[in-house]
């Protein structure tokens, strides 16, 4: 390859700008403005577009639905003046800072695969789902979210859960992927599913302060013995339970006393579960009555 190839190469390894003449492809759905004066278009899907700058982005005041995945963006402060945003997908960039002042309305917020470890300057009120897979992201530094009812924090590399408090309307909870010895939670009684998967886990005390969940995935941690799953005692709605790659789950009778300690249970490791099987449990729960 000539030297001038090598050089014209890297500077399209850059990406490129968002133009005028490039966001017209991008732009959909025509809807009245929100303040009702007039017409515009409010859905904006730039993503695959191997984009660097989208300073343009600040004359369009009425976007309500950006998509700006897959490009190479470091800053998207372009976006502030979008007051009625309602939904952004920034996932695969280069974010490191946010850089995103208060979005009154936004409500679902997508920064997977980015290099975010600091949200602490965001401010989200209406926000309900947040996806912060593959960051660097501690949880004491997202903000108070009082609306949030779904987190993603996969991969982050997270030693315990501090900060969780702040988002007391959580129903889903997926933290699989990260570094959890042990599952210290705060009261959080809408707390539905919780996927804590591929971590270092050794019991499942946690379940004491869930009582509420429905799907419990642990699989592929360290929990040891079949007398954790006295714990399952506390969920009086678990009804999905994955636990498999854990030396409880390779017990025999791991399935059985599943459902001893939890009769709720329709399925344990995404099998379900059969009449035999619940006979089996109520016959061993007769006997244990009866020594």
């Amino acid at each position: 390859m000539q030297q001038g190839e090598g050089e014209e190469n890297a500077v399209e390894d850059k990406g490129v700008p968002l133009t005028k003449e490039t966001i017209t492809k991008c732009l959909s759905r025509l809807e009245r403005t929100g303040d009702g004066s007039a017409y515009a278009y409010v859905k904006l899907d730039a993503s695959k577009s191997d984009l660097n700058d989208i300073a343009i982005l600040s004359e369009y005041t009425h976007i309500r639905y950006a998509t700006l995945s897959s490009n190479k963006l470091e800053n998207l402060s372009s976006l502030s003046s979008m007051k009625f945003l309602l939904s952004l997908d920034c996932n695969r960039n280069s974010l490191s800072d946010l850089n995103l002042p208060s979005f009154s309305y936004l409500q679902l917020l997508d920064l997977s695969f980015n290099k975010l470890i600091d949200l602490s300057n965001c401010n989200f009120p209406m926000l309900k789902t947040l996806n912060l897979n593959t960051n660097n992201t501690k949880l004491s530094t997202i903000p108070v979210l009082p609306n949030l009812e779904s987190l993603s924090i996969r991969d982050n590399n997270l030693e315990n859960f501090e900060g969780l408090g702040s988002f007391p309307k959580l129903r889903k909870l997926y933290a699989a992927k990260n570094r959890l010895k042990v599952v210290e939670l705060p009261e959080l009684p809408a707390l539905e599913t919780l996927h804590v998967r591929e971590n270092q886990l050794e019991s499942l005390s946690f379940l004491s302060k869930i009582c509420n969940l429905v799907n419990l995935n642990v699989r592929a941690n360290q929990i040891p013995a079949l007398t954790d799953l006295d714990h399952l005692a506390s969920c009086k709605r678990l009804e999905k339970l994955s636990a498999k790659e854990n030396p409880f789950a390779e017990e025999d009778d791991f399935r059985i006393v599943s459902l001893l300690k939890c009769d709720t249970l329709t399925r344990i490791n995404k099998e379900d579960v059969n009449e035999s099987e619940r006979a089996e449990a109520r016959q061993m729960a007769d006997e244990q009555v009866e020594e």
